[in-house]
């Protein structure tokens, strides 16, 4: 398996989270993938989520760092929050301290593969 354990997705982007939800299925991840801020807060109630990636910009001025902020706020964070933008500019923008990390939205299965990994410890050489 390439993740050990749950993985919350937040796009606004309905044709990004349809990619995402086909590559998580097919290695085997358990994810939840909603839209917004509202439904990020509310999936993780009760939830055990391990990382969640989170786009920088969400449209109509919402933010993934206001996403993290609200998750924190609730109790119900998961312990690692990475930042996924289809811009590598966009690290540039993302509030300090509320990412672990940045990466490029990925747009395959290997790619998403090769991301999980690196957040699994895999590549990192720890357990975030």
């Amino acid at each position: 398996m390439v993740f050990q354990g749950r993985v919350l997705v937040v796009d606004d982007d309905p044709l990004i989270r349809r990619i995402f939800e086909r590559a998580l299925e097919r290695l085997g991840v358990d994810a939840t993938i909603v839209a917004d801020g509202d439904a990020a807060v509310a999936a993780a109630q009760g939830a055990a989520f391990k990382l969640a990636l989170i786009d920088l910009d969400l449209g109509t001025g919402a933010r993934g760092g206001n996403v993290v902020e609200r998750l924190r706020q609730a109790q119900v964070a998961p312990p690692t929050f990475v930042c996924i933008s289809g811009s590598i500019m966009a690290a540039e923008h993302a509030p300090a301290g509320a990412f672990a990390g940045f990466e490029r939205k990925p747009a395959t299965v290997d790619e998403m593969g090769a991301l999980l990994s690196r957040w699994n410890g895999d590549e990192r050489g720890d357990t975030r």
